[in-house]
């Protein structure tokens, strides 16, 4: 499969847009859930988590 460089302009967009419709995603979810404190701290959670998950990725793409 190809992989474009890390680097490429089209790679930096589609990482954006993967990043702008995970955050979208994340306030939609927020949106129909009730804003208690209880509900709100998984979702912090969640998103530490994915913020996590995209640095590894990164370290293993070498960029």
């Amino acid at each position: 499969m190809y992989r474009p460089r890390a680097d490429s302009a089209w790679w930096r967009l589609w990482n954006r847009a993967r990043q702008i419709g995970t955050a979208l995603i994340v306030m939609e979810m927020a949106s129909t859930m009730a804003l208690s404190k209880q509900s709100r701290l998984p979702l912090i959670e969640m998103m530490m988590q994915s913020k996590r998950r995209e640095q590894s990725e990164k370290i293993e793409q070498g960029a």
